[in-house]
């Protein structure tokens, strides 16, 4: 893609009009910055003298980047990038022949742009020069990490300008330099490059000018986030960041989920709001609006994880900013509700939604009709074998993954699959040959295991299957025979690679691309995994308390359900006391979503009830009752919360 705006001595010859002198023509500052950040970055990792630290090179491009600004003319931008490459040395040249790649691991590895006519003949063959001498090698810039602690180490790039954002602002060839840093991390790094929705060249020239041009902190980090937003890729929205947006985390204490009617109130501590509400703008600005506008700053593969991310951002704000919200409720009516934004969204309250409250807390179970339950968020590599004991002789199991697995499922692979199985295709970077990568194909299981498992499996996903979760379904998957029931997953798989632009914003990326083993089926970047039986809830499932995914499983399973009488409860809501410790008294709060009866109790440490303090009738909404406890003894209780067969218990200290 070409990206000069200089008038083409090529174009004036093809009309017989007069060459314009090289000298003469002119080529823009944002096209200065792109050549500039591509051909310091082809050096940094391919040139032997500066892809092994010979060179400080961040030097060189500080010192260079000033003679860029000033450098109007076609022909001063090529002396200047002549120059570039001659503060790199001499380049050592190359022994032997480059080892072959097959063209489906070379993903970053596209030179057009050198033929690019900004680029002046002898600029062009310096730089085709190191990359006829180029063989790989050790490269000091970049080396494998531990996994699990980042795929992929940057030394000397983290953090990449050693201040505090909010504290020193950079000038403007010190956040070129980050930027060109960041940036050639993702170009030559990034297994997904070939699947964004623009190619990374245009999403930095788009960006690059507001980069030079940001008059402070917050227009910097915003031109970084625009410039993150082209990486498709949802673990980036967890890994980027800036310690200043820790005070824009607030909003009202209601919890938005995505259901088949739009973006649906999915908990709510505030009594106007009902759960079952729909959301329709926010400060007057509808949600289409606001779509739109999320869009330029977060980074996501598909719709699905795009909705799940937003339901948080939407509502996000400075503490005790007000807001106004607009909703539509069960009955089609439109209201609005006006307040302040006084809770932390990272709260565990903000995060103990579920879409099955009944089952949110089981690590496994046999539920009605002989059919086994596995949570694999709350399942532990300690309860695997005690699970599979349990389950293993029973017609069906059903593996929620609907949240974050705790790194059991190699274990439960190798006792479930009745021989060796193939469920992935890995692909990984070569950090020594930057732009190209090797795959392997992933397997677990042992041929002829006497303790496989021979019922059906139904693997339960939606949006906040991310990462692990994704990768963990794809393991279960391959057992013959596995059904997926669902919606559409966060199309993020593959360990990621973070660093520090700043010592106070983050950055990272996936950094190994997961495909399934069969090639014809591709990758699992952005599209996730796709469900065998699409579910995904409504607002009339969330009021009644449903779960239709479970619903979905049970029936796939042979289980007959009644809709009446579903298999779940509503789902409710017991917070953690406050003042805690007590002494002597403490305020406990709880949220029903619908009426029903509520048990209210405390126990002591023998599990001995000491106080009931709710027996009755309760309406929908949020409770708060005060406990004056001057007649126990000072130590460790519990308290309970019982409705609809289904209980929720939290511990609480007691001194005096």
């Amino acid at each position: 893609m070409k990206y000069t705006t200089m008038i083409l001595a090529t174009m004036l010859l093809a009309t017989s009009l007069p060459v314009v002198p090289l000298q003469a023509q002119s080529v823009s500052y944002q096209d200065r910055l792109y050549f500039t950040c591509k051909v310091w970055g082809l050096l940094k990792y391919h040139h032997s003298e500066v892809s092994t630290c010979k060179v400080d090179w961040d030097a060189a491009l500080l010192n260079t980047l000033p003679a860029v600004k000033t450098a109007e003319s076609i022909e001063d931008f090529n002396d200047v990038l002549l120059n570039l490459l001659q503060a790199a040395g001499p380049m050592a040249p190359g022994k032997g022949e480059l080892p072959y790649v097959p063209d489906e691991l070379i993903v970053n590895r596209d030179f057009d742009w050198l033929q690019d006519v900004v680029l002046r003949g002898d600029v062009r063959d310096s730089l085709q020069a190191v990359l006829d001498n180029f063989r790989p090698h050790d490269i000091c810039h970049v080396q494998y990490g531990t996994g699990y602690g980042g795929w992929l180490v940057f030394p000397g790039d983290n953090p990449n300008l050693d201040i505090t954002l909010h504290e020193t602002f950079p000038d403007e060839s010190n956040r070129l330099l980050c930027m060109f840093t960041y940036w050639n991390i993702l170009a030559w790094f990034n297994p997904n490059a070939g699947i964004l929705d623009a190619p990374w060249d245009s999403t930095l020239h788009r960006n690059i000018l507001d980069v030079a041009e940001a008059e402070d902190a917050q227009a910097f980090y915003d031109s970084y986030r625009h410039m993150a937003a082209g990486l498709n890729d949802a673990h980036v929205n967890g890994m980027i960041g800036w310690t200043e947006e820790q005070y824009r985390l607030y909003g009202p204490k209601i919890v938005l989920g995505w259901t088949s009617d739009g973006y649906t109130v999915v908990m709510s501590d505030i009594p106007e709001i009902a759960v079952g509400d729909l959301l329709l703008s926010v400060d007057g600005t509808s949600v289409e609006e606001l779509e739109e506008e999320a869009r330029a700053v977060m980074s996501f593969g598909n719709p699905a994880v795009f909705r799940r991310d937003f339901c948080s951002h939407v509502l996000r704000g400075e503490y005790y900013s007000p807001i106004e919200v607009t909703l539509r409720n069960r009955d089609h009516g439109e209201y609005s509700y006006a307040g302040k934004r006084k809770h932390a969204m990272n709260s565990s309250w903000h995060n103990s939604y579920y879409p099955c409250d009944s089952l949110a807390r089981a690590r496994w179970k046999i539920l009605d009709g002989g059919v086994g339950y596995v949570h694999m968020g709350n399942l532990a590599s300690y309860d695997v074998y005690a699970m599979y004991d349990d389950l293993r002789k029973l017609p069906a199991i059903i593996f929620d993954v609907r949240n974050y697995p705790r790194e059991t499922i190699r274990e439960i692979a190798e006792w479930m699959f009745p021989l060796e199985l193939p469920f992935a295709w890995g692909v990984f970077p070569d950090v020594r040959y930057p732009g190209t990568y090797y795959g392997q194909m992933q397997k677990y299981g042992t041929n002829g295991n006497p303790m496989a498992y021979n019922g059906n499996v139904i693997i339960l996903c939606n949006a906040q299957t991310q990462s692990h979760a994704e990768w963990t379904c794809m393991i279960l998957r391959a057992m013959p025979g596995a059904v997926v029931i669902g919606s559409q997953t966060a199309g993020a798989d593959g360990n990621v690679s973070y660093w520090k632009l700043t010592r106070d914003i983050d950055a990272g990326f996936t950094s190994l691309g997961v495909e399934w083993p069969s090639a014809s089926d591709g990758s699992t970047q952005r599209v996730g995994i796709v469900p065998d039986s699409i579910v995904i809830p409504s607002a009339n499932d969330i009021i009644a308390g449903r779960d239709p995914v479970l619903e979905k499983a049970l029936e796939v399973a042979g289980v007959p359900v009644d809709v009446s009488h579903p298999p779940v409860v509503q789902n409710f809501t017991l917070e953690q006391n406050y003042p805690n410790p007590v002494n002597p008294s403490t305020t406990i709060r709880f949220t029903i979503p619908r009426a029903g009866h509520v048990l209210l109790y405390v126990t002591d440490v023998l599990g001995r009830r000491v106080e009931t303090l709710i027996d009755e009738h309760r309406a929908a909404g949020t409770s708060a009752f005060t406990w004056q406890a001057s007649e126990l003894p000072s130590g460790c209780y519990s308290y309970t919360l019982e409705m609809g067969g289904q209980m929720q218990s939290r511990m609480m200290a007691l001194f005096k």
